[in-house]
């Protein structure tokens, strides 16, 4: 099947340059608006809860304000002189039936004072011991009994503000401010000053900055209305506000949220408790408007969007037409050379790349018109000759088929026939033949010169010819040993892993430092059954092969992990250049190697691994891919504490391919 065409490039050049272009105006468009739309909701609502705060701090203000009149008009009242003696007299004259013409005096200076402060309506004095008004601007309040009254008993001492109550009276709510009158350290009155709280109506229900659907209003410690949103209708200090910002109000909180007000619509709002006059504040605006102004924003951003594209649309169409069209000129004039029309030339539109493009496909036109009729002759002359020189092959490649298959007959019936004795006689041969050579070349250097060569020549030659000696030995031990394995009895005991592996180490230390490898192992190994010795030549003939037939230079990695099935996988990673299925098969096959001209070896060594491992009821086996390295593998059961003589015979051995999971061993 073939790789399926990008949809995009089914399309025409045209058409590819229309859409980029559209894209390239579109996508930033649509990118803003979707970025937009959401973030103008976020401004709006933002902007919309900041001219709230500001608004809450405003009212805030002017309440503050409202009450510093009374602050200031009772601290006036109660600290000018003449009004403190005046009140002593009063008080006195009182006892003894005199003093009206000093209420009339202290009468005029507290009428004056609420013409100071619009907002204090009424001025009283009250008498020290008593409360009993003495005198009032209102003179309907003289006489009465206040004595009992917060803003009375709290103003003997100081400069004291009432929460808002209901004044039966004035059938209104009510704030009081009241101070002590003192004359020459003695009290001789207090001073009350009742708030007019008509002007604080007022300057709540001014809707500056609060929109269409904005109003702030007061309520006192227990939810009463102290002045009325202009939605209610009710009278204030009778009508109780439920709604969840006027419960957080109540609870000392200063924040914005949304919420429903006490009618049940959404609002955003502002609330606030302001401790010193126990009133809660509350700036609130219905959701809806503040949505409308959203959806006004956006009407904007859509329209501007949609401008945006249409504009786009005529752009991205004037400027594909004015690039596409030079090069519809080269499609027709390259449509008319296939067709075989050699004089159709492209015109040129100018100095741009497009025409350098055209200007370049007439040259080629030109010098294809030009290169017709010299090809046309030479085709002709070379076919004659090709004609020849196909004949001529013909003839030699029958004669070298039927060769060649005389001689695959030929070799297939001798290798049919020396099949093993060739393995056999090659491997034992070759690898003896080195040693031999060494024994044989300075056995006849020392008989023919001993007696005129040095000691130390002497000396180095004998240990070459014992080296050697030792590998003929060696070789020959490991044909003993690969013949007689499955004969023996050993003893079966728990194997010390860590101690073999580096007991292999050290015997293979020379080697490993001369081809500079690295070898990994980990820390820990699980225990397992086994025979020393034998573990320790499977070790050694794994290591020595990785070493042999690794990277340049080898890394290897040990490790062991434990089967699903309970037996110990311990495998060996290396960096080589990997093996061939067909090698993998034939790997643990006696008198097989597999790289005889670059390395040194007798083809015996794994042979002797897969019996040990046999013996000793495991399997062995190899991992590999081309350029990927190899792991070699063999499993044991694990330990057991009883120590056992056994002699397996082969037809209980287990051939199961192990599966080893990955286990990265620790530096």
């Amino acid at each position: 099947m073939g790789r399926r065409l990008n949809p995009f490039k089914r399309l025409s050049f045209r058409q590819r340059q229309f859409i980029t272009l559209l894209a390239l105006a579109v996508i930033p468009a649509l990118i803003a608006v979707a970025v937009g739309l959401p973030a103008s909701r976020r401004a709006t609502i933002g902007r919309m809860t900041t001219q709230l705060e500001i608004v809450a701090d405003l009212k805030t203000a002017q309440i503050h304000q409202w009450i510093n009149q009374g602050r200031r008009a009772v601290q006036l009242v109660a600290s000018e002189p003449d009004v403190q003696f005046h009140a002593l007299q009063i008080v006195q004259g009182e006892e003894m039936f005199q003093g009206e013409n000093l209420k009339d005096i202290l009468r005029d200076r507290q009428r004056t004072m609420t013409e100071i402060f619009p907002s204090a309506q009424v001025i009283s004095l009250l008498h020290p011991q008593t409360g009993r008004v003495l005198i009032s601007t209102e003179r309907s309040f003289e006489g009465r009994e206040r004595g009992e009254d917060d803003y009375f008993l709290n103003g003997q001492t100081g400069l004291y503000v009432s929460p808002v109550l209901y004044s039966v009276g004035h059938e209104a709510p009510l704030l009081v401010v009241s101070a002590p009158v003192i004359y020459q350290e003695q009290l001789v009155g207090v001073v009350a000053v009742e708030m007019n709280l008509d002007d604080l109506q007022t300057t709540l229900s001014s809707r500056t900055g609060l929109g269409d659907t904005g109003t702030a209003y007061l309520v006192d410690s227990y939810g009463f209305y102290i002045t009325l949103p202009r939605y209610i209708e009710g009278h204030p200090l009778r009508t109780i506000a439920k709604s969840e910002g006027v419960r957080r109000a109540l609870d000392g909180e200063n924040s914005t949220d949304n919420y429903r007000d006490p009618r049940g619509v959404a609002v955003r709002g502002v609330y606030r408790w302001l401790p010193e006059v126990s009133m809660g504040l509350l700036v609130e605006m219905q959701e809806s408007e503040i949505a409308a102004r959203t959806r006004w924003i956006w009407l904007v951003i859509v329209g501007a969007a949609g401008l945006t594209f249409v504009l786009a649309l005529v752009a991205a169409h004037t400027l594909t037409n004015w690039l596409v069209r030079p090069l519809d000129h080269i499609r027709e004039a390259a449509a008319a050379l296939q067709a075989g029309n050699l004089d159709h030339r492209a015109p040129t539109t100018g100095p741009d790349e497009i025409g350098q493009l055209a200007e370049a496909f007439n040259a080629m036109a030109h010098s294809l018109q030009n290169s017709h009729t010299d090809l046309a002759a030479q085709v002709e002359q070379r076919t004659l000759d090709l004609q020849k020189a196909n004949n001529a092959l013909l003839a030699d490649v029958a004669r070298r088929l039927l060769i060649e298959s005389d001689l695959r007959r030929h070799t297939a019936e001798l290798e049919a026939r020396n099949e093993d004795l060739d393995a056999f006689a090659h491997t034992v041969a070759h690898d003896l033949k080195n040693p031999l050579g060494i024994v044989l070349g300075y056995a006849l250097m020392l008989e023919d010169g001993f007696a005129d060569l040095p000691p130390r020549k002497v000396r180095t030659d004998l240990g070459l010819i014992a080296e050697a000696a030792e590998t003929i030995s060696r070789i020959v031990d490991e044909l003993l040993l690969l013949a007689t394995l499955r004969r023996e009895d050993i003893a079966i005991q728990a194997l010390d892993m860590g101690r073999v592996v580096r007991q292999v180490q050290r015997r293979l230390g020379l080697m490993i430092k001369d081809c500079g490898a690295t070898v990994i192992t980990p820390d820990e190994w699980p225990q397992a059954r086994g025979y020393d010795p034998w573990i320790e030549e499977v070790w050694a003939n794994y290591l020595s092969n990785a070493l042999k037939y690794g990277g340049k230079p080898p890394v290897i990695m040990l490790g062991a992990t434990r089967q699903p099935d309970g037996m110990l996988c311990f495998w060996m990673d290396d960096n080589g250049a990997g093996l061939t299925a067909e090698e993998q098969a034939r790997l643990f096959t006696p008198f097989t190697r597999l790289d005889q001209t670059s390395t040194k070896g007798h083809g015996l060594g794994l042979s002797i691994v897969e019996r040990i491992i046999t013996k000793l009821g495991g399997t062995v086996g190899v991992q590999s891919e081309i350029g990927r390295g190899s792991r070699f593998y063999f499993t044991l059961p694990p330990a057991d504490p009883v120590e056992s003589i056994v002699s397996l015979p082969q037809s209980q051995v287990s051939h199961a391919a192990a599966s080893p999971t990955h286990y990265r061993p620790r530096h």
